[in-house]
């Protein structure tokens, strides 16, 4: 062999990926050793693939991951809904496809969760486990979301659903109309109207601007999915966008209309959690199932 190809093959005199031998290269590292032994610029540069004429994969890979201080779960939270970063040599192509792994790769943990994989994950039998189960549908949410999952007899989820408020199914103006209809009403309708929001709380929904927008968690549409399932239990989760784990009065008022409304059909209220990305609050943890 010439010590020209010697020196190809060794990467001598290169830099950057050109300068690693080949058989040490992220991809024939991950097709000798499996994917997990590679480090996350590894991984960014095998789906970035090719460079630019002064920076290789690599190179734009830890320009990547720069942006985000070297934290992946930073770099996920903003590729969500909106794939933006300008980093030359990172055209559109490169970036919606770290954004489609990362997702597959979220989509993968969520199945690993489902209970049709047998897998214990899914015995969510306390608050941690609930929190780690939802997490990938909760995780760098801009606005409020609510969660209901379903339980068997195992405490093992046998469905999870996600609850629309009122102004998501009808569109704000609709609601805003229904309102303005329900307080020209006659004193009849408007007892009947109270009589009906005795199973329903609202609740505030943060919306990223700093604002607030009110919202409604229909307590019937969450005892009519548990009994469509058949669930023994059930326990819902919603996100505080702003990250408090305190939670608010109309938080404790859902909770106890919740509770109340399982104890009369027969459903046993497993848990209420408040889900920020950095912890939760347990209102089974805390004694607080009944919100008082």
């Amino acid at each position: 062999m010439s010590k020209e190809t010697d020196k190809k093959k060794s990467g001598e005199g290169k830099s950057g990926i050109h300068g690693i031998p080949l058989e040490e290269r992220p991809r024939e590292r991950g097709l000798r050793d499996g994917v997990r032994s590679l480090s996350d610029v590894d991984l960014l540069a095998i789906l970035i693939r090719g460079g630019t004429n002064n920076q290789d994969a690599i190179d734009l890979a830890k320009a990547l991951l720069a942006e985000y201080l070297g934290h992946l779960d930073l770099l996920y939270k903003d590729f969500i809904d909106n794939i933006h970063p300008s980093i030359r040599g990172i055209g559109d192509v490169k970036l919606v496809t770290i954004a489609a792994a990362m997702e597959l790769g979220m989509r993968a943990t969520r199945g690993l969760c489902d209970p049709k994989y047998g897998t214990d994950m899914t015995q969510a039998s306390n608050s941690l486990k609930i929190y780690d189960y939802i997490a990938d549908r909760l995780t760098g949410l801009s606005e409020e979301q609510m969660w209901l999952l379903c339980f068997n007899s195992q405490n093992m989820v046998i469905h999870s659903h996600r609850i629309l408020s009122r102004s998501e199914l009808l569109g704000d103006d609709k609601v805003r109309i229904e309102r303005k209809q329900r307080a020209e009403t006659d004193s009849r309708a408007v007892a009947e109207e109270e009589t009906r929001l005795r199973l329903t709380t609202p609740i505030r929904r943060v919306i990223s601007a700093g604002g607030y927008q009110e919202t409604s968690a229909d307590v019937r549409v969450i005892l009519r999915e548990a009994l469509r399932h058949r669930s023994l239990g059930i326990a819902v989760v919603h996100n505080h966008p702003g990250g408090s784990l305190t939670p608010s009065t109309d938080d404790d008022s859902f909770t106890w209309r919740l509770y109340e409304a399982c104890r009369v059909v027969g459903v046993t209220l497993l848990d209420h959690l408040i889900y920020t990305d950095r912890g939760y609050y347990s209102y089974f943890d805390h004694d607080r199932l009944t919100g008082r």
